[in-house]
């Protein structure tokens, strides 16, 4: 939170009482002087002769008019200074890109797939030109697959198992963008097939 100063201002008048307000003394100024000149001729030239000029002297000529004259009940209050606290603006929350892992057992791969994503993870000479050279990591207990979110075709990859594009595809249908194998991770027979390896 922040202090900010304001000014501001209030005309009794017949109709009712009109209020002012502004960030700046001139601002503030300004507004008073635009009602004087407004309501001048509602007095008529007997009470308020002359329109001045300058915003100050609009605003002293009217009111002190009024007052000599105390025809009417209109009066301004002095400008005044208040605190007045504004909430902070809230900054939003970066945009992060974020996404839902499938695990499951590498038992749902077989013993091809697992030897094709070691060579890729381990830049063998025939596989440096693989699709899925930058979307695979492999670890102790198997392997990451990423998968591209903004076009399912690309995640079709020559030399993987059938078994495998289904895992991909489904884990892509689900709204999964990570595949994680595991030989520790569950085994899910009824979805995909299995091998012993």
């Amino acid at each position: 939170m922040k202090n900010i100063n304001f000014f501001t201002a209030i005309v009794n008048h017949k109709h009712g009482i009109n209020w002012y307000a502004s960030l700046t003394e001139e601002g503030l100024e300004k507004e008073l002087a635009d009602y004087c000149r407004e309501s001048w001729d509602d007095w008529g030239d007997d009470i308020l002769p002359t329109i001045p000029k300058k915003d100050d002297e609009v605003i002293s000529a009217y009111f002190e008019g009024l007052a000599e004259s105390v025809v009417l009940n209109s009066e301004w209050t002095d400008q005044a200074s208040f605190d007045f606290e504004l909430p902070q603006e809230e900054k939003p929350e970066p945009t992060m890109e974020t996404y839902t892992v499938l695990a499951l057992s590498t038992g749902h791969i077989t013993k091809e797939d697992n030897n094709l994503l070691h060579s890729i993870t381990h830049r063998h000479p025939y596989t440096l030109d693989h699709p899925l050279r930058n979307m695979i990591m492999e670890r102790d207990e198997g392997y990451f697959i990423k998968l591209y979110d903004h076009d399912p075709g690309l995640n079709q990859y020559p030399g993987i198992s059938e078994a495998l594009q289904k895992i991909m595809d489904f884990a892509y249908r689900q709204g999964h963008r990570l595949i994680e194998l595991n030989c520790d991770a569950p085994d899910y027979p009824e979805l995909f097939e299995t091998f012993d390896w």
